[in-house]
């Protein structure tokens, strides 16, 4: 994989609609507004932390740490091959990537200002790749902070991209992304249905007026997303279950998987891969 020529920058100035804190231009001077009125000169009382910006003093420091974070991340994981029929050519090119650290922590809402879509993808996935951070805080409440960086990449064509996704056991058989990508949902979804103890999660749902059980418990939709490391190994693991004892259940049988029995690869070498996936628990 060609690595990638990155500058970077994070524009710190803070500004918030509702409960999101958008992070933008420098120059302008710190507000935090609602719907309905502007309260200038108030900022966030806590930014989001980046793993390992934790013991810093001050969000000026952990701001710094996260640039530094987020740029190290881009520059380990980012691919800048392109393909060779692209309308862009070969340069340096000047990406706006804007993306939110929602109120438990995840990166969503992930946006670019290129066009060409292997670059928006790859964009996506690098920053799917980043760890859980620790939310934004505002008058005790964890808030959602939007974020804009700009970051300088070199872009080169090549001929040959080839993208392989892992390959989970009993999957070897199939050969197309599209066929190891369902096989795989399949399987996981199996899992996690074969080993999730309904029972124990039904009784989070007891009606203490009647002292028994809901009737009907409904059923729980939910997103699944997780990194298949260069091993094969899951990390990552973050679900939008509301109910935290379900979630960690959840998170729990992910966890205990086997190893993928190869990890993705990009023009043959192994790279680090985000899967999604959506499914429903049903308590019948």
């Amino acid at each position: 994989m060609k690595k990638l020529t990155l500058i970077t920058a994070l524009l710190f100035n803070i500004v918030a609609l509702s409960q999101e804190i958008v992070i933008s231009n420098p120059t302008i001077s710190d507000s935090i507004f609602d719907n309905k009125s502007i309260r200038p000169f108030e900022i966030v009382e806590n930014v989001p932390v980046y793993k390992g910006c934790e013991n810093l003093e001050g969000n000026a420091l952990k701001k710094k740490c996260l640039q530094q974070k987020i740029g190290e991340h881009f520059k380990a994981n980012f691919n800048s091959t392109i393909p060779n029929n692209s309308t862009l050519k070969s340069g340096i090119y000047r990406v706006l990537v804007n993306f939110k650290v929602n109120q438990e922590g995840s990166i969503t809402d992930i946006r670019t200002n290129i066009s060409d879509e292997t670059v928006k993808n790859e964009v996506k996935r690098v920053f799917k790749l980043m760890p859980q951070l620790k939310p934004g805080i505002h008058k005790g409440k964890p808030v959602t902070v939007a974020f804009s960086i700009p970051f300088k990449i070199y872009l080169e064509k090549d001929k040959n991209i080839e993208t392989k996704n892992p390959v989970f056991k009993g999957c070897e058989e199939f050969l197309t992304n599209k066929e190891l990508d369902y096989r795989t949902e399949e399987k996981i979804i199996e899992h996690i249905h074969k080993k999730f103890n309904y029972k124990k999660a039904k009784k989070l749902f007891i009606n203490k007026e009647e002292k028994g059980f809901f009737q009907n418990v409904e059923p729980i939709p939910f997103k699944l997303d997780f990194m298949i490391n260069k091993k094969g190994e899951i990390e990552n693991i973050k679900t939008d279950i509301e109910k935290q004892e379900i979630a960690n259940e959840i998170i729990k049988l992910v966890n205990k998987l086997p190893k993928f029995k190869q990890p993705g690869t990009i023009n043959g070498l192994p790279t680090n891969m985000p899967f999604s996936l959506q499914m429903t628990l049903n308590f019948f």
